[in-house]
């Protein structure tokens, strides 16, 4: 029973850990000065679906052992979310309603992502990417594509073993523009 619990408490401080390197990952100015991501709160919120979705994607295919890790990222996102919501002002009674439309769209993101990056359809993702990131602006076609493009190098080189997870929990992104060094984040004090 008590191991239940310290397996508990160490997958939420992992957790939190890496949703520090996610949340920093995705406030890269790289993103809006270099990809033209819409420096706004739907820009921001869309990079931070796509770091979530590439973290969590990665931990499902490591295995059902990261199951919790999985469910404590998310959780971290979605009060994040809601607590951004409610600094800006955002009534209580509004909050759910927004609170819900976001969900659907995260995990509608996520399923999209998922089906474009297991068929490797670099032009699928940049198209959704183009539509939803973009708003559909045709002149950003070429930054959709680059960042789709970071976005497969990123699954590419996503993975962890459980030791690893345990002793100093990082992610290693891909680099944002081409294939200079990577960019690591790590663990958050």
């Amino acid at each position: 029973m008590l191991s239940w619990f310290r397996n508990r408490r160490r997958h939420k401080a992992t957790a939190q850990n890496i949703y520090g390197s996610i949340v920093a990952q995705a406030r890269q100015a790289d993103f809006c000065a270099k990809l033209h991501v819409p420096d706004s709160l739907e820009g921001r919120f869309e990079l931070l679906v796509i770091h979530v979705f590439l973290v969590t994607n990665a931990l499902q295919r490591a295995g059902r052992e990261y199951g919790e890790l999985t469910k404590n990222l998310v959780g971290l996102f979605i009060t994040d979310v809601d607590a951004t919501m409610r600094e800006l002002g955002v009534s209580d009674m509004r909050v759910s309603k927004k609170m819900h439309a976001l969900t659907d769209v995260f995990y509608s993101r996520m399923h999209v992502y998922r089906d474009a990056l297991e068929g490797r359809e670099l032009n699928a993702l940049a198209s959704v990417l183009l539509e939803h990131v973009y708003l559909g602006r045709s002149a950003r076609r070429n930054d959709s594509r680059t960042l789709a493009s970071y976005m497969m190098r990123c699954d590419r080189k996503m993975g962890w073993d459980e030791r690893q997870l345990e002793d100093n929990p990082t992610v290693d992104f891909a680099p944002i523009i081409g294939r200079g060094k990577s960019q690591r984040r790590h663990k958050s004090n």
